[in-house]
């Protein structure tokens, strides 16, 4: 989807707000793409908002087996 797509494309260029802030737009249009979530997580856990990566990761958790995901919850989750 264009909105992910360009979300991670502002986030890897250095805007992580406005990389934020598609993300999050394509996940109120689609709540149960594991996908867009994931994407999210790691932006949140790579800016060090372990809260916001923990509640992301654990819903894709809940949605699709990842094994790096599984081993991250406990780490970031407290």
């Amino acid at each position: 989807m264009a909105l992910a797509d360009e979300g991670s494309r502002l986030y890897n260029e250095g805007q992580k707000e406005e990389g934020l802030a598609k993300l999050t737009e394509a996940i109120a249009l689609f709540p149960n793409n594991a996908n867009f979530l994931y994407l999210r997580g790691q932006a949140y856990l790579n800016m060090d908002r372990k809260e916001e990566a923990c509640a992301d990761l654990q819903k894709v958790n809940q949605m699709v087996y990842i094994e790096v995901v599984r081993e991250l919850l406990p780490l970031i989750c407290k």
